[in-house]
């Protein structure tokens, strides 16, 4: 599981997060949002703004 922590997320819904969050697992998003909850051991890559 990767989790994008604390970047610029802009959607397709029109929902953008200056300091957002993607979680993804097996290359699939799972969740877009601002400070997620996210399981032990995840991997977290910083995101940029």
């Amino acid at each position: 599981m990767l989790l994008i922590k604390n970047g610029k997320v802009l959607t397709m819904a029109g929902i953008n997060y200056e300091q957002g969050d993607i979680l993804i697992d097996k290359g699939i998003i799972k969740a877009v949002g601002e400070n997620l909850e996210y399981p032990e051991g995840a991997e977290i890559l910083p995101g940029y703004t």
